[in-house]
């Protein structure tokens, strides 16, 4: 279904299956930092914008890369140094059990 948010045409209800170029994700994180979580738990965003948003610096966003199944070794790599435990231990459990893209 078409529909319309501020005059620019949508093609999706679900905001979190919207997608779109990977210049315009970079630059939706560069000028909208605070719009990172949302960019993290879209399901069409490209997997190099996973790998940049693995280094965030807010907790949020960086969980749902850790948790993300289409996170790739980089940024699974990426979090496997993180300063919190969990996402340090998720990463590189993921990694020990292949379990990247």
């Amino acid at each position: 279904m078409i529909s319309f948010l501020s005059g620019k045409i949508r093609l999706s209800y679900i905001p979190a299956w919207d997608e779109a170029p990977l210049e315009v994700w970079q630059e939706v994180i560069q000028k909208y930092p605070d719009m990172s979580f949302w960019v993290a738990q879209n399901k069409s965003v490209p997997v190099e914008i996973l790998s940049i948003l693995a280094s965030d610096p807010e907790f949020f966003v960086r969980q749902r890369i850790a948790y993300n199944k289409k996170a790739t070794f980089k940024a699974l790599q990426i979090l496997s140094h993180d300063n919190n435990d969990e996402l340090r231990t998720h990463a590189l459990k993921r990694i020990s059990e292949d379990r990247y893209r």
